[in-house]
């Protein structure tokens, strides 16, 4: 594994504390009023925070993951009575290009759903007659197997979703049922011009629930496969 696996147990940490604290309230979600925050029935919620150490230390990832996987974790968490997490950053956290296998130690039995990971892609476009057609190549590796897979698609992004989904349905059937129902891109920084990071967001569904990723890169190649690639895991990791 490498930073960008950090970085999307990191989201998807955060994500999935989100999601489980949210379940105590009704699918209207919270709000807030005079203050206070509120769950679907206007009962003031408490939070009760707890601090997930492991970004901020030299290991660069949640402790303990070596000992126990991280729905343990989320579940002893909830069973002492907490509602909410606090996950300390630093910049090494999102800029050490170390391995985090040369950092720490993730148990792959414990943690099984953090073994997805990307381990190449390209994306070519050429005409065909007087349409262009997309194609992308990518090599997923899940646990000890590597998939690898080629998709056609109306434009590059298409054609990368439809090879990461192909890859991947091989050892998880169920992302044969997302679609992607969104796709936007805005510019960090237009002074920057060509230069500039580009921020990919797009929404996706099962057909029973619905929602958004995010990918930043100054390649929008690489930003739309960062907001897939966190895309599937949440899905691959929620229930």
């Amino acid at each position: 594994m490498n930073r960008d696996v950090v970085c999307r147990v990191s989201s998807l940490l955060v994500a999935f504390v989100l999601a489980t604290v949210a379940m105590s309230a009704t699918a209207a979600g919270y709000f807030t009023q005079a203050g206070k925050i509120c769950d679907a029935t206007g009962q003031e919620l408490e939070l009760r925070g707890v601090n997930h150490f492991g970004f901020n230390a030299t290991i660069l990832q949640p402790q303990f993951l070596w000992a126990m996987g991280w729905k343990e974790q989320i579940a002893q968490i909830k069973s002492l009575g907490f509602n909410a997490i606090r996950v300390p950053f630093v910049p090494d956290t999102l800029y050490n290009a170390t391995p985090v296998d040369q950092l720490s130690y993730v148990d792959p039995d414990r943690n099984p759903e953090l073994l997805f990971t990307v381990e190449s892609y390209h994306v070519s476009m050429r005409s065909h007659g007087k349409t262009s057609l997309c194609e992308a190549t990518v090599k997923v590796r899940v646990g000890d197997q590597v998939h690898h897979t080629v998709a056609e698609g109306d434009g590059p992004v298409d054609a990368l979703d439809g090879a990461l989904r192909s890859a991947l349905a091989k050892s998880f059937p169920k992302v044969k049922q997302l679609t992607l129902t969104d796709y936007k891109v805005r510019i960090l920084d237009g002074v920057a011009g060509t230069a500039a990071k580009t921020r990919v967001l797009i929404q996706s569904t099962d057909g029973k629930r619905e929602w958004g990723t995010v990918g930043v890169s100054e390649n929008i190649i690489t930003a739309s496969l960062q907001a897939l690639v966190d895309s599937m895991e949440y899905a691959l990791l929620k229930k």
